[in-house]
C-alpha cells in the first residue's frame, strides 16, 4: 500500500473514532426529556401540533437510530482496522511489544491449567 493511502486510511481511522466517541455516548442520545423540551420549542416557535406530536412521541424512534448510527460507525472502524492489519500497514496491534519469556512462560502455564481443568470433561464425553 502507497504511504499517502495508508496516512490517509490511519486520517479516516482517528476521524471515525472522534465520531463514533460523540455518538456513542448516551448523554448525547434522545430521551423522553429531551423530546419534549423540543416539542416544547416547536410549540413556542408557532408549529403545528401533529409536528409537535411527532417530537414529543417519536422519541425511541430517534434513538434507536441513534444507537444503530454508532454502531455502524464502530463496523467501519473495525474493517478499517481489520485491513490495516492485514495489509501491515499498522493498525492498533501494530505497535504491540513482543512478550518476553517470563510472560510466555506465564501464559503456558494458565493454558496448561485450564487443558488440565477441561481435559477429563472431553475424555468422559462431556460428563464428568
Amino acid at each position: 500500500m502507497k504511504e499517502t493511502k495508508r496516512k490517509k486510511l490511519h486520517g479516516i481511522r482517528e476521524r471515525l473514532l472522534d465520531v463514533y466517541l460523540e455518538e456513542a455516548d448516551p448523554e448525547n442520545w434522545t430521551n423522553e426529556e429531551s423530546a419534549k423540551e423540543e416539542a416544547q420549542e416547536l410549540l413556542e416557535a408557532g408549529a403545528k401540533p401533529s409536528e409537535v406530536m411527532k417530537v414529543k412521541t417519536g422519541w425511541k424512534g430517534e434513538r434507536y437510530w441513534e444507537k444503530k448510527n454508532a454502531n455502524q460507525t464502530m463496523a467501519m472502524l473495525l474493517n478499517i482496522e481489520r485491513y490495516l492489519e492485514a495489509t501491515g500497514a499498522g493498525g492498533v496491534a501494530g505497535g504491540v511489544e513482543e512478550a518476553d519469556d517470563e510472560e510466555i512462560a506465564r501464559f503456558e502455564r494458565e493454558a496448561k491449567k485450564r487443558l488440565a481443568r477441561t481435559r477429563p470433561r472431553l475424555v468422559s464425553g462431556g460428563k464428568k
